[in-house]
């Protein structure tokens, strides 16, 4: 990934952080000083199961996203912090789409669409399925990207109209 795709990437943890005037802590690589320093921590599931979470009581929030979180690492972290946050969405979603605040003992979820955004679970010919069965996420609403920055074949592949809603 290039300097550009890790800005953007990192938008939403930078932004948020200093929008709320919070400070901001760069890794540099070490992880532990840092975890050491802050109490809210954004991470992937697999960055944040290195570290055990005795050895860092003073983290209160925690935000897994990225990549599918085990639920045994949110079991681990979760009764120790104030809100454990698993999120998804794709960057085409200016960031994420779904979060689901974890409390333990209950089912791990990606959560529910977070504000003008609509998320669907559609089968290969793009018809939504039942609840509970396999098919793929779509996005749609306000906060889904235009398209890709000088893609546009990619763009017309990737991105349609939400033809869910009456704005579709």
């Amino acid at each position: 990934m290039d300097i550009f795709a890790n800005l953007v990437a990192a938008q939403w943890e930078i932004l948020a952080t200093l929008m709320n005037g919070g400070t901001l802590h760069i890794r540099n690589g070490d992880w532990p000083d840092v975890l050491r320093r802050v109490d809210t921590v954004i991470a992937t599931p697999t960055v944040l199961g290195k570290f055990a979470q005795a050895d860092f009581p003073n983290i209160k929030t925690v935000v897994v996203g990225g990549e599918p979180c085990p639920l045994p690492l949110a079991e681990e972290w979760s009764p120790y912090v104030d809100d454990f946050w698993n999120i998804c969405g794709p960057t085409e979603i200016t960031i994420l789409n779904t979060a689901h605040l974890h409390k333990p003992g209950q089912t791990l979820t990606i959560g529910k669409p977070l504000p003008n955004t609509n998320v669907y679970v559609l089968d290969d010919d793009e018809k939504p399925v039942a609840i509970g069965k396999p098919g793929v996420m779509w996005a749609g609403g306000a906060c889904v990207s235009a398209g890709y920055v000088n893609l546009p074949d990619l763009t017309a592949t990737r991105f349609k109209p939400d033809k869910f809603t009456q704005d579709g």
